[in-house]
């Protein structure tokens, strides 16, 4: 692409991305979970996986930027009988077009938000916005995430804890039950060492808590709900749970028995109580290294001074 050209391009996609961001800051959360905080997080989660590419595209930060600030839009303005996903294309679409951006752009564009879910882009925009969003759900805060999307999709429907527990660890199985950095990386871009060590793989230590609060191994069986009621039954009267109690608290936070906006903040919260609690070594040790590995990801990639990446475009 000629110098001229792709300067043009990149002023008008800059442009778009200040747009993007202003229309962004009007929109609605409808959720807890699925909340502008994690839009945010896969923004600054891109653009370090570019920075560690180091590819020749290069317009591939403003293409990235603008897909991933478009890639859950459909949650925020969802469309009746279609994915997020989808809709998130569809909506990203239309902007697109309404501010004249070339039609091969677009196309990139909306293909990657598609796709964000399962992979399969042909892009590299596509295969960043795929690995940015699954690492996200590798990170310390995605078991109390979960947790609170337990929460709201019963709500109000009350259940008990040890069916909230059942229906937490199904779900968490089946929505992360096989992901990892070499499972990502097959769709999507490689990790490097150092986005590792900032996006910590924390499913598996939190799974491994849960079945030793349980006492039994949590694999995916047609009867897993039922078997968890019935360990949890088991567990509950030893009063001695720290892991089952925190995600007792995100279900609870999810279903509106806490109204919050903060749930990192409450978990935080409570950690530091239970600190203060008379647990075996073990027990806080685990919850001491939890509550950092929070702490630290969250000043990592949600700090006001990098807020959908410092708005770090400027139109040239």
């Amino acid at each position: 692409m000629e110098t001229a050209i792709r300067l043009r391009l990149q002023k008008q996609l800059r442009e778009l991305i200040h747009h993007l961001q202003e229309e962004f800051d009007k929109l609605e959360e409808k959720s807890i979970v699925h909340s502008k905080r994690h839009i945010q997080a896969v923004i600054n989660i891109s653009l370090s996986l570019i920075e560690t590419l180091k590819p020749k595209d290069e317009l591939i930060k403003e293409k990235v930027f603008i897909a991933a600030i478009l890639h859950d839009w459909g949650r925020f303005l969802p469309i009746e009988g279609m994915d997020h996903a989808s809709a998130s294309a569809i909506r990203g679409r239309k902007i697109l077009e309404e501010k004249g951006v070339p039609a091969g752009v677009i196309e990139e564009i909306v293909d990657s938000v598609k796709k964000h879910t399962k992979g399969g882009s042909q892009y590299l925009t596509g295969k960043i916005i795929y690995t940015a969003d699954k690492l996200e759900q590798l990170s310390p805060i995605a078991p109390f995430r979960r947790a609170i999307y337990i929460g709201e999709k019963f709500s109000p429907r009350p259940l008990s804890p040890q069916e909230s527990l059942g229906e937490y660890v199904a779900y968490f199985l089946a929505k992360v039950g096989k992901l990892s950095y070499e499972s990502i990386e097959k769709k999507g871009v490689p990790i490097a060492k150092e986005i590792r060590k900032k996006v910590p793989e924390y499913n598996t230590v939190f799974l491994k808590r849960l079945e030793l609060e349980l006492e039994t191994e949590i694999r995916e069986t047609r009867s897993l709900k039922e078997l968890i009621k019935e360990k949890a039954l088991k567990a509950f009267p030893k009063k001695k749970n720290p892991i089952i109690n925190l995600v007792l608290l995100g279900i609870n936070i999810g279903c509106g028995c806490y109204f919050t906006r903060r749930p990192y903040t409450i978990l935080l919260k409570t950690i530091e109580m239970m600190l203060e609690e008379d647990f075996s070594d073990e027990d806080l040790g685990f919850l001491q290294n939890y509550r950092e590995s929070v702490v630290d990801y969250l000043k990592t990639w949600n700090t006001p001074e990098v807020s959908y990446a410092g708005r770090v475009f400027e139109v040239i």
